[in-house]
């Protein structure tokens, strides 16, 4: 298997394109041209932001909710936490 090395050598001394080095390597095309354009790994990639889950706020109180009655926990948060379910099927059977 190819490494991202092998892939840059490939493009820039090689003189291969992208789609002929994603056929040899079976990387996806996207995944060559990734690599190709990122030359040092050892920087933080700018585009990987790590955001705050959404649940976050909530963890404490969803953990004593899962503790103190684990059997209706996801009808619990469905009516305590509505925005959070916003897009979720409102027909669900109930158990």
């Amino acid at each position: 298997m190819a490494d991202t090395i092998d892939i840059r050598e490939m493009f820039f001394s090689e003189g291969i394109n992208k789609k002929e080095i994603s056929k040899e390597t079976c990387f996806d095309r996207k995944t060559v041209s990734k690599y190709i354009l990122h030359d040092d790994w050892n920087e933080p990639d700018e585009n990987n932001n790590q955001r705050e889950s959404t649940l976050e706020p909530y963890k404490e109180e969803i953990y004593s909710w899962i503790k103190n009655d684990q059997n209706h926990t996801f009808l619990v948060m469905k009516e305590k936490l509505p925005n959070l379910f916003w897009n979720w099927p409102s027909n669900l059977p109930r158990r």
